[in-house]
């Protein structure tokens, strides 16, 4: 494989820490997707050693933290087809919101993430049902450039406008300020006042789980339709099958109080 002597450091074979980087690169290399026996391979030898040196040659020494375990154990997307997407996105571990800590625990890449409800956490009946083989899930959605920057940044903490978070607010009762988006250009990403964006947010951590997986690109908008479309989440309108008219009354009353005068 051509340009392969690059993991040649000082005479010896230094791989990255995280396997999915070292198959990203060499599928780069190679100009092709890996195959499955060379992903095997691969998965072999990370599964048979964990004491690799990074590519600056400074050994991994520094203990992860159990996020960092269990998101490197399960995360394996970039290169793999589209069962390994599901299987690690929806089968995965789902972590507490408090367990990102600020978000550093997210990666800064291209990926999707799936929310779901706490057991025991019910959402008002008159905006559908819960998919019992769904187990809980109520939203997935995608980031198309940083997963930290769309999950932790729009959603979760209502930095910036986010469908997701306009979504749980409407559903919880919560109305934007009177006339808000009265004079600016976009009439529909209505936000909330401070006060009413905190106890959605203490809502969220206290309800939600989440998890997120890094995905290529190229993949983002054709899993996240296919997975939408399989598990009709109850908070996802754009591509659902079966969208909640309760949900869309919901977000409309909210847009219709932002631009009211």
């Amino acid at each position: 494989m051509r340009d392969a002597d690059e993991f040649l450091v000082n005479g010896s074979i230094v791989l990255p820490c995280d396997k999915v980087c070292l198959k990203e690169r060499l599928a780069q290399i190679k100009g092709n997707k890996l195959n499955s026996a060379e992903s095997s391979v691969i998965n072999m030898i990370y599964n048979f050693n964990d004491s690799y040196c990074t590519h600056d040659s400074l050994p991994r020494s520094t203990p992860q933290s159990p996020f960092k375990q269990a998101y490197t154990n399960r995360v394996s997307a970039h290169n793999e087809g589209s069962e390994d997407i599901e299987e690690n996105l929806i089968g995965g571990k789902f972590f507490e919101i408090d367990e990102l800590k600020n978000g550093s625990e997210i990666p800064n890449r291209p990926g999707l993430y799936c929310i779901m409800l706490r057991k025991g956490v019910t959402l008002p009946k008159e905006f559908g049902k819960i998919r019992e083989d769904g187990d809980g899930i109520i939203y997935i959605g995608k980031a198309s450039v940083s997963l930290r920057e769309r999950l932790w940044e729009e959603e979760l903490n209502h930095h910036k406008a986010a469908t997701f978070f306009r979504s749980i607010g409407a559903i919880l009762g919560f109305l934007p300020p009177k006339g808000s988006l009265a004079d600016k250009k976009n009439k529909k990403n209505y936000r909330f006042s401070e006060d009413d964006t905190r106890k959605i947010i203490e809502w969220m951590r206290a309800s939600l789980l989440v998890n997120f997986i890094e995905v290529n690109p190229g993949e983002l908008n054709e899993m996240e339709k296919a997975l939408i479309g399989k598990y009709e989440p109850l908070l996802n309108i754009t591509h659902n099958p079966t969208p909640s008219k309760a949900l869309k009354a919901a977000r409309k009353k909210c847009v219709e109080w932002a631009n009211k005068i």
